[in-house]
């Protein structure tokens, strides 16, 4: 999916979402980042990422939106398995954070953790109790070491997202909790999208009616979003806090793909019509007006 496009160095972004959970109502969410070692690392790029969402999301009003969570499950064995939410961060290796000392913390237990993300009142008590700014002592940490997006990036190179190649300990079948394959954030720009993936697709992929309503639900948050965002002053919109551009959200997104990506597809899709790869890369990259464009013309509900 990286190939042929920027870096992290320069300027794009590409994470995923684990775990969007709403409630029975559809009335209040949360989002979760799950990771299964403990000394699996906090990127800069993840924590640029939930900042971004947390401070967006905060400006919607169309689903009350109770924060993001930072979750360690360690599972040792089946009898053996230690919980921690928004757990202290220590420094790590080069441009990470990963999970401080948990001595005088206490971890939940798997049904401790169900009681809190699979009932509508345990978002509440997640809010109260647990809800932090995880990412920003990250960001406060290297944010400075990210691309000013003037002449010369810094660095080079970016690490493959590994979140789609392992399991989750904590998602379970539910018609309230999915998944976000990847958002992209090109952080010179400023402007991001939401992308499902499907592979060996004939770019006629379409949701259940669950699915279907998670996704709807999560767009018009979104818009409404970046709706607010827009509509403020300068000094009052979020901003990237390297390159200080506005974020601007540009559409939920299907991307089909015959083969297993870009290099052995045929036929790509986008939202339910081809694209070639010169206008996928140049859209996915989101360092352009014509990337804008692109986005433009292929957006529309396709779920």
């Amino acid at each position: 999916m990286r190939t042929n496009l920027l870096s992290a160095w320069r300027g794009l972004i590409t994470q995923d979402i684990d775990l969007i959970a709403f409630d029975n109502n559809l009335n209040s969410f949360i989002l979760i980042e799950e990771k299964n070692k403990p000394y699996a690392p906090i990127s800069i790029s993840q924590a640029i990422c939930f900042k971004m969402l947390d401070e967006l999301l905060n400006l919607q009003i169309q689903c009350h939106y109770c924060g993001s969570y930072l979750i360690y499950y360690i599972k040792e064995s089946t009898n053996d398995e230690k919980i921690w939410i928004n757990p202290p961060l220590v420094r790590g290796r080069e441009f990470s954070y990963k999970m401080g000392n948990t001595d005088n913390i206490s971890s939940l237990d798997k049904k401790g953790l169900t009681n809190l993300i699979y009932n509508s009142s345990g978002f509440s008590h997640l809010e109260h109790t647990y809800r932090n700014n995880w990412y920003q002592d990250v960001v406060n940490a290297f944010v400075n070491k990210l691309w000013d997006c003037g002449e010369i990036p810094p660095y080079e190179g970016t690490k493959k997202e590994r979140s789609m190649y392992r399991n989750s300990y904590i998602y379970e079948p539910s018609e309230n909790m999915k998944n976000i394959n990847w958002i992209f954030i090109n952080y010179c720009t400023g402007y991001f999208i939401l992308i499902e993936e499907k592979q060996d697709s004939d770019g006629n992929y379409m949701p259940n009616s669950d699915e279907s309503q998670m996704m709807d639900k999560i767009h018009k948050i979104f818009i409404g979003a970046n709706n607010t965002n827009l509509s403020l002053s300068d000094n009052e919109k979020v901003k990237n806090p390297r390159s200080k551009k506005p974020y601007e959200y540009l559409g939920y997104f299907l991307l089909e793909f015959e083969g297993k990506g870009p290099e052995d597809s045929d036929n790509i899709y986008l939202n339910h019509q081809k694209i070639t790869k010169e206008d996928l890369i140049a859209f996915l990259n989101l360092n352009s007006q014509s990337s804008k464009q692109i986005a433009k013309n292929y957006m529309h509900k396709w779920w």
